[in-house]
């Protein structure tokens, strides 16, 4: 593989290097300094900030830009904010400029999503499984014959899919078949219901006959559209040939009437894939491309309240034949957090642009008298018609995964400290109950 690095005569630029070169990568580098740390490394000298597409430096067909030129001193930083977002953030845009218009990349029509599963490059469904006995549990897809009952979770919005970390290791020792849905989670959530009936279909053509949901954030609407959506389970959730039954759908965490906080879902992008990227076997950087095949982000945009998409999705009834839960999730916070950060901040109104940034900081009040779980508050996860929404103390990530400084922090207040997250132990008596159960 051919890789170009900018800023390769940093410390990272030049790890990842030499690396790439020691497993036979072809590397050639661009910084505006020699590189002080190893002559190993091909670099051509040039300030990426002035150069235009016709005076790029390097040439050839490269397999990947990884772009790391950066400035990196935190206390130049706070002296020159201004100079520094043009170069971190500008400079990046300028980078892909010159990616495009200099044929670095041959990009493709129809690139393949293959940063969910390395073995297949599929979507859809994804076993929980321990392929060698006493050997650690991973996420694989189905060979052959399905279990008939299936717990099936759905992560949200630019979720790398930690967020299942402690709650799957839980359903198998409570003695369930654990599977994941996999999906570009930028495109519009009604794409991804599509994709999710398509899966379906096909698990229950290997063999599952019953599945029980859990969705959080984004995946619970992804769950609720495919359940009342004509053409999949048009509101009725048991008694189709080509679909599993679902016995019962559990959102935690979702933003039924949506959450403001999807504006910034730029950033979550940038974390999703860098996780995705440092979890994988291979290392591979083009993963770090992946977004362009994860949707053209109108899910932020569908998940902003009052969107056309919530609108008409809240407009259908309920789905029938399924056991419905929402779990609510609440910080407990001081009074009066000081948020003026928000309003001043030039980063923000950059990245946003005055119209949304705008819309932000109208919903900033109202954040603060609900804030919920700090992503989706409080009135926003509760749905008319479903009685089950019970109240847990937690952050949007942290009802199900174990973030240690919240862990930490809850039990220097409490005393104490939670062996587990606290939407786990609710999932686990929702799904104990039998079907006469409520």
């Amino acid at each position: 593989m051919k890789v170009l690095i900018t800023g390769s005569s940093g410390q990272i630029g030049t790890n990842v290097a030499l690396a790439l070169m020691k497993r036979g990568d072809q590397v050639q580098g661009i910084d505006q300094r020699p590189n002080s740390w190893t002559d190993q490394i091909p670099t051509q000298i040039a300030d990426l900030s002035v150069v235009k597409p016709a005076e790029f430096p390097a040439e050839g067909d490269f397999d990947v830009v990884l772009h790391l030129a950066a400035q990196t001193v935190v206390r130049e930083g706070y002296r020159t904010p201004r100079e520094t977002f043009e170069v971190n953030v500008i400079g990046t845009a300028g980078v892909l400029e010159l990616a495009w218009t200099t044929g670095l990349i041959a990009w493709e029509d129809d690139p393949k999503p293959g940063w969910y599963d390395t073995e297949s490059g599929d979507l859809g469904i994804l076993l929980f499984v321990q392929p060698e006995a006493d050997g650690p549990w991973v996420w694989r897809h189905a060979q052959g014959e399905t279990p008939e009952h299936i717990v099936l979770l759905i992560h949200g919005l630019d979720e790398p899919g930690q967020v299942f970390d402690d709650l799957a290791p839980a359903l198998v020792q409570a003695g369930y078949a654990v599977a994941r849905f996999e999906y570009p989670n930028d495109q519009s959530p009604a794409l991804s219901a599509d994709l999710l009936g398509e899966s379906l279909r096909a698990l229950r053509q290997s063999g599952t006959r019953r599945i029980e949901i859990i969705g959080h954030s984004m995946g619970g609407l992804v769950a609720r559209d495919a359940l009342t959506r004509e053409g999949i389970y048009g509101g009725l959730a048991d008694g189709h040939d080509d679909l599993p039954d679902v016995d019962r759908l559990i959102m935690v965490g979702t933003p039924n009437h949506g959450s403001p906080w999807a504006r910034l879902r730029a950033i979550g992008e940038i974390r999703e894939h860098l996780v995705r990227f440092r979890q994988s076997d291979s290392y591979d950087p083009r993963q770090l491309l992946a977004f362009r095949s994860d949707g053209l982000g109108d899910a932020g945009s569908d998940l902003l309240p009052g969107s056309a998409y919530l609108a008409e999705l809240n407009a259908r009834p309920l789905p029938r034949g399924v056991r419905l839960t929402t779990v609510v999730g609440e910080i407990a916070t001081v009074e009066g957090p000081e948020l003026s950060w928000v309003r001043e901040s030039r980063v923000l109104r950059a990245l946003l642009g005055k119209a949304h940034m705008a819309a932000l900081l109208d919903s900033i009040d109202e954040l603060m008298t609900e804030l919920g779980d700090g992503v989706v508050t409080a009135r926003s996860a509760r749905l008319e018609g479903v009685e089950d929404a019970p109240l847990v103390t937690g952050s949007h990530r942290g009802m199900l995964f174990r973030i240690e400084a919240e862990a930490r922090a809850r039990a220097a207040l409490t005393g104490s400290e939670p062996e587990q997250p606290p939407a786990i132990g609710i999932i686990l008596d929702r799904l104990s109950r039998t079907p006469k159960d409520p």
